[in-house]
């Protein structure tokens, strides 16, 4: 009964000092969460973005004097795909035409053979220059080499068979053509196969009608694939478990082919650079946001200590009326806990309200136990900031004063030992120090190397956030 009467009279008589405290722990939790608010919108957005960009899902290649129908039909069944669509391809010995009378030839390529509703399953495999969508399609470079345009005549030479002439119907490109002719199977870290240098798309049917001779007498030189598009509404949002899970379906669907096909899982790719991705951000952020918190913290406790001698006198008054120490330190707890609590809900739909607006986040992580977790945590923080700041000094004094010595009133004579010693000006001086050290340098983020997004990271430049925190 008597801790819930002090309760009363702190919101009656000491309302500023409880919002002052409140406040600053709604600070920390604020920022505490909003990390997790940060992390969950931003690899929540870098799944999205790394699904976006694959074009075919999974490629899946039959194995020599495998039945590609078979094949096709398994894959049909498996959960999870939404498409999966027949695709043959044909190395050939060259190109050969004769666009103003004089011959032009290139020496290598491939002849892809498409289903007619292969553009639209994969819309982002070819993009249109000119000319009809379907029918003989030539890809731009071999166009530019052969310099043919639309209705010329190309030869097709076929190892061993002799050459073969399509009317060109139109001109198209590869935008992911490192993907489309990748060599499926390849063990992790093996060279990179050049793309080739002439590509012709061709319909399926007169594909077959093409080159299954070629396939009898060279069968190394045509190869069957399935090209792919998963169910992606079950995918998570975190990049890591999204790339576990699409790994763990590309395994599944290799072990239930018995060996009949390999599977080069583009998916999973894509998944994977988003988790190295992921993994950065949340280091740069924790390094970034989390002084803030401890700031916060360091603030409120300043608050609090503000107003200790007048705590003092107030337990000394609780002191002549027979109060004990227990009775005194619980008196404290009740206040932390009012404290925390308020601090703590107005910290996190604070977090809240700042996830949704500037991260599109509905939570503080990217999965279900992650919201969890990083709400225990940002709580936790601001009950830990209200404890030092109020019950860890009630039970100082209240095992250490006694009732005079509570009651008297006392100055410092000198100012803190870090305001003696400059410390917040060496810390601020430092900060811009490494501030234009990293700028000089040239210093980025993200570094292109050959055309390929890399993540570098220079952990140097993480001291000039911390030093300017702590200044």
């Amino acid at each position: 009964m008597l801790t819930v009467n002090w309760v009363k009279g702190l919101v009656a008589r000491r309302r500023g000092r409880l919002v002052s405290i409140a406040a600053g722990v709604a600070v920390a939790v604020a920022l505490l969460a909003s990390i997790g608010a940060f992390l969950s919108g931003s690899t929540a957005a870098m799944t999205d973005r790394a699904v976006a960009r694959v074009s075919v899902d999974w490629q899946v290649q039959a194995q020599p004097r495998k039945d590609p129908t078979k094949l096709l039909a398994a894959v049909r069944r498996f959960p999870s795909v939404k498409d999966a669509l027949p695709v043959g391809l044909a190395d050939v010995t060259g190109f050969t035409a004769k666009p103003h009378g004089t011959t032009t030839s290139v020496s290598t390529g491939v002849v892809v053979g498409l289903p007619p509703t292969y553009r639209s399953s994969f819309p982002d495999q070819l993009t249109q220059f000119v000319g009809a969508q379907t029918g003989v399609l030539v890809a731009q470079q071999l166009a530019a080499d052969l310099e043919v345009k639309l209705g010329d005549v190309i030869a097709i030479a076929r190892a061993g068979l002799p050459p073969v002439k399509v009317r060109i119907q139109g001109i198209v490109d590869v935008p992911s053509e490192d993907t489309f002719f990748q060599t499926v199977g390849a063990p992790l870290g093996a060279p990179k196969v050049p793309t080739p240098s002439g590509v012709i798309f061709v319909p399926n049917a007169q594909w077959h009608t093409l080159f299954d001779p070629l396939a009898k007498t060279r069968p190394d030189l045509v190869r069957n694939q399935i090209h792919v598009r998963l169910i992606h509404t079950g995918l998570p949002t975190d990049p890591t478990a999204a790339y576990n899970l699409a790994n763990g379906l590309g395994r599944n669907l290799e072990v239930k082919l018995l060996g009949s096909a390999r599977v080069a899982n583009n998916l999973a790719h894509a998944l994977a650079r988003a988790r190295s991705d992921s993994l950065y951000a949340r280091i740069v952020f924790l390094f970034l946001g989390l002084p803030g918190a401890v700031l916060a913290g360091l603030i409120t406790a300043t608050i609090a200590a503000a107003g200790a001698d007048r705590r003092r006198r107030e337990q000394a008054l609780m002191r002549t009326r027979g109060a004990t120490t227990p009775v005194l330190v619980k008196m404290a707890f009740a206040e932390t806990i009012v404290v925390a609590v308020i601090g703590g809900v107005v910290g996190l739909l604070g977090a809240l309200v700042i996830g949704r607006v500037e991260f599109g986040s509905f939570g503080f992580g990217a999965t279900t136990l992650d919201t969890v977790l990083w709400s225990l945590a940002a709580f936790g923080l601001g009950v830990l900031i209200a404890a030092a700041a109020i019950c860890l000094p009630a039970w100082r004094d209240a095992r250490a004063l006694t009732v005079s010595e509570a009651r008297r009133v006392v100055g410092r004579a000198r100012g803190p030992w870090w305001q003696r010693y400059w410390l917040d000006a060496i810390a601020l001086a430092g900060a811009g120090l490494i501030f234009w050290r990293t700028g000089t340098n040239g210093y980025k983020l993200v570094l292109a190397v050959e055309g390929t997004p890399l993540v570098s990271v220079n952990y140097y430049a993480f001291l000039a956030p911390v030093l300017l925190w702590i200044g």
